[in-house]
């Protein structure tokens, strides 16, 4: 599962959505001024949006999400 935190008005945040969604991947996007303690709990040290946690790893912003989700489907058509 993927959880996606994101802001109203963060275009890397929907950009993360939508990259989630076109390669069908099961995630929950929440907005953080609706969970702000949980955000906070999960990123205590990192104060911008999106911010991703997919199972035990931790990912900050749209490069990097980009980079894992590209990394797991090449795994998955070696």
């Amino acid at each position: 599962m993927i959880t996606i935190y994101g802001a109203p008005g963060c275009v890397y945040c929907t950009k993360c959505a939508q990259l989630a969604d076109t390669f069908e991947l099961d995630y929950k996007y929440k907005n953080i001024l609706e969970h702000p303690e949980e955000f906070l709990e999960q990123f205590p040290e990192i104060p911008g949006v999106p911010q991703i946690v997919w199972g035990d790893r931790k990912i900050s912003g749209y490069p990097d999400f980009a980079q894992a989700v590209n990394d797991i489907m090449e795994k998955q058509y070696d």
